[in-house]
This record gives C-alpha cells, structure tokens and sequence, in this order.
C-alpha cells in the first residue's frame, strides 16, 4: 500500500514539472457564447464558422399591382446600399408563379445606373404582361458589383 502511494505521488509530481495537473474535478466551461453542438464521425471534417454578414444593398420596399385595364402588372420597389463602400450596377430580379408554383414571367433589371454612394436609395419599376392566375410576385437575387 505504501509502494502505491509513493508511485502515485512520484507520478503526481513527474505530471506537476511536465505542465500537466491531475485534477479530479470536471473542467470548467469558460465559453463566452454557447458552442453550437454538431455530431461528427471519425474522419469527417468539423464544419467551418460563419458569420452572417449583411449585402450592402437591402431591399427596403416593395409593391405589386394591376393596372385599371387589367393588361399590366407593375412590381415597384426601392433598394438602398447599406454599406459604406460606392457600389455600381445594381440588378434586381422577379418572378411571378401561379397559385400551383408554375413559372409564369420572370425579369430583371439593372436599376442603378453608375453609382450608388453609402446611404443612397434607389428606385426599381418592372412591368409585365399581365398573366391570369398570377399568385405569387417574387423581388429577388439582388446583385451589385
């Protein structure tokens, strides 16, 4: 018992000078953000941290609507470059589907013609034959460059 006792602390203090603690006690948690829990299997690779970073032109509003004759659609809006850099060509596109989802028109438009300065807005305007059983207007697919 005793010769158990003296290897126990000759291993406890060999493990002190090499920089390693024996420590019966659970580590602590120090996470400043809770850690995201993903299961990964032997051999695959973690995943790769990402952050959200907002584009720098946002759409900000936007509007669909027939004319009185019922032969056009107009899809009205409005985008504003969010960033603190001048971006050119801003592109937005639409789409319009019918109640089933069927792809009935589609568009798009280059709405910024040169630059867009930081904080600037700009106006977009679509118009489209006007398609019975038009359901769903979709702005989407905003680009800049």
């Amino acid at each position: 018992m005793k010769n158990l006792i003296l290897v126990m602390v000759i291993l406890a203090l060999t493990l002190s000078a090499c920089g390693q603690v024996i420590s019966t006690q659970s580590p602590i948690n120090d996470y400043t953000s809770t850690p995201s829990v993903h299961s990964v299997e032997y051999g695959e690779a973690l995943p790769n941290p990402t952050v959200a970073i907002p584009p720098p032109v946002q759409l900000v509003e936007w509007t669909w609507y027939v004319s009185t004759d019922n032969k056009v659609l107009y899809v009205d809006g409005l985008v504003k470059n969010t960033s603190t850099q001048h971006v050119s060509i801003v592109r937005v596109s639409v789409t319009l589907r019918d109640g089933n989802g069927k792809l009935l028109a589609a568009g798009f438009n280059d709405i910024a013609a040169g630059d867009l300065a930081p904080g600037q807005e700009s106006v977009f305007k679509f118009a489209f034959n006007n398609r019975p059983g038009t359901q769903s207007v979709v702005v989407h697919d905003i680009s800049w460059r």
